[in-house]
């Protein structure tokens, strides 16, 4: 539905959305861990090793919260070499986020769209409880300071993105 006067057919109009989770104020409190493996060779301009992260976060009623659910995130990147000296660099990048539990608020839920997970959308353009993105960038050293990158990201959203690779399998 959407809101009545000027409004775009696609523009948010909160008001056309009266039963949105999280609309008003609301706390999350969470409590987390997460593992951590870093092995690249630079944290500003890798060219070898990878970042391996897995994020693990508890959103609960005990901790003052609103609403209370768990998150997994997994962030998996690859730097590879393929002519040095710091010529040409393939950077692979692997995300995904899980939400058990609920309901989620509209501004907790896993988002794709930004500069990390699909560039040419807004940040959070695309929402829902689970998500998965890849991204592939060949970085190509010009000259001197300058470099050129070519890049490919696909990604989704997915109400339960177990349930829908399931369904595929199937």
């Amino acid at each position: 539905t959407h809101g009545e006067g000027d409004w775009a057919p696609d523009t948010f109009a909160p008001e056309g959305f009266p039963d949105l989770l999280g609309k008003g104020a609301f706390w999350t409190n969470r409590i987390g861990a997460f593992l951590l493996i870093d092995t690249r060779d630079s944290i500003y301009i890798p060219t070898a090793g990878g970042y391996y992260k897995l994020e693990y976060y508890n959103v609960a009623d005990w901790l003052g919260s609103d609403y209370t659910f768990e998150y997994w995130y997994l962030d998996l990147r690859q730097f590879i070499t393929l002519r040095a000296p710091r010529k040409d660099i393939l950077a692979l990048r692997f995300q995904a986020q899980h939400a058990i539990g609920g309901p989620i608020p509209f501004y907790e839920l896993a988002t794709a769209g930004s500069e990390y997970t699909l560039r040419g959308y807004f940040d959070g353009r695309f929402r829902d409880r689970d998500m998965i993105s890849v991204n592939m960038e060949l970085r190509h050293n010009l000259w001197k300071i300058i470099d050129i990158h070519f890049f490919y990201d696909i990604g989704r959203v997915y109400e339960n993105m177990f349930d829908e690779w399931r369904y595929i399998a199937n």
